[in-house]
């Protein structure tokens, strides 16, 4: 009742932020929104679209398929639009991760508040974007669901969502060497104990999962060569977004001291420095996991920054401060602060408060945010 409760105040601010506009989750869908809804209702492109000039430009092959099936099943089943289909999609499994993130912090931090948790995954500035047609909330919730799984021993479970992590955005394919750790270290045991038969049958178990987890990522390439001809479109597109392969300490290097803070507020692109300490906070929070011997977290999260990374700082602080493992184990941090836990109902205020200032720039298109 108390995460509900929360989550409907969330939504009716939003809607306040917006004016009580009758065209609420047209008027939240910006950028990649719209690239999301177009593949829900159209399919993905034979070729990129057509700029001026006879060029070739972006194509929507740079977005993955989990989501937009989910958008138009919405459609099909509900009869509503598709942008009230992806707001409302978004915003469902926004509900189900804080759901799943109050049960599985505690599991690993029993120290941990549930319901303090819940209205910081709520109140967070760059939460916002678990209420947009985005894969963030979808992301989380699979994620979240797949490491409360893994402890139970649940392999096959962990595999499918692995499976259904890899077909809604790159880095899901992050959590394949997750499960196939988690499956072989049976057999590995055996092997050890010098029990080659038992290690062999292990083995042979572990099979099914292993080769499940990356399913969804590899059925998508199996599309594209079918559709394009090209298995690795999804990639080789982002040249289109002026994205290059880059090594990602490298890029963490380049872009250290850019000082471009003027930007930090601007309508036109995102500031170098400010996506730079992203990722930087990021790396931060995986030393703490590191120290908490919390290892699949801490692989998923800095994974998930060096993945980014290599094709830039475009999009970084999306990346880090909406990603459910940094803002779990962020909370965990504070939470350890006696002072902030003393002024914990004020400090969501401001949290609360500076979402809803982003989500009026949202609304007026300000490019920084992206």
């Amino acid at each position: 009742l108390f995460i509900t409760g929360l989550f409907v105040l969330r939504l009716v601010a939003y809607a306040l932020v917006d004016g009580l506009h009758p065209s609420l989750s047209q008027d939240y869908c910006q950028w990649d929104c719209n690239w999301y809804l177009g593949v829900a209702s159209n399919g993905y492109g034979l070729n990129p679209n057509a700029v001026e000039g006879g060029t070739y430009g972006q194509a929507n092959w740079a977005f993955f398929p989990l989501y937009p099936l989910l958008i138009h099943g919405t459609v099909l089943l509900l009869h509503v639009s598709y942008f009230t289909a992806g707001f409302m999609t978004a915003n469902f499994f926004l509900l189900l991760f804080v759901f799943l993130a109050v049960l599985y912090l505690p599991r690993r931090r029993p120290a941990a508040n549930q319901f303090a948790l819940a209205a910081f995954l709520l109140a967070f500035p760059y939460g916002m974007y678990f209420s947009l047609a985005y894969t963030e909330s979808l992301f989380a919730c699979l994620a979240m669901a797949a490491l409360v799984s893994l402890p139970m021993n649940r392999i096959a479970g962990s595999a499918g969502l692995s499976a259904l992590l890899s077909a809604t955005r790159i880095t899901g394919i992050l959590f394949t060497p997750i499960v196939a750790i988690r499956a072989l270290a049976p057999a590995a045991a055996a092997w050890r104990q010098g029990d080659r038969r038992l290690a062999c049958a292990n083995a042979a178990d572990a099979l099914l999962p292993v080769t499940l987890a990356p399913l969804g990522f590899f059925l998508f390439m199996a599309y594209l060569y079918a559709h394009t001809g090209d298995g690795l479109a999804f990639a080789h597109i982002q040249a289109a977004w002026h994205r290059s392969s880059h090594f990602p300490l490298d890029t963490l290097r380049d872009h250290l001291f850019a000082a471009d803070w003027s930007m930090a507020f601007a309508k036109d692109r995102q500031s170098l420095v400010i996506s730079e300490y992203a990722a930087l906070a990021g790396l931060v929070l995986c030393g703490r996991l590191l120290f908490l011997r919390l290892w699949p977290e801490c692989w998923l999260l800095a994974g998930t920054i060096m993945l980014a990374l290599t094709a830039g700082l475009v999009s970084m602080q999306r990346f880090v401060l909406a990603n459910p493992v940094f803002l779990i184990f962020l909370f965990d941090w504070l939470w350890q602060s006696a002072q902030l836990r003393r002024y914990f109902i004020p400090f969501l205020a401001g949290c609360a408060a500076l979402q809803l200032y982003y989500a009026h720039f949202w609304l007026e298109t300000y490019g920084f945010l992206v």
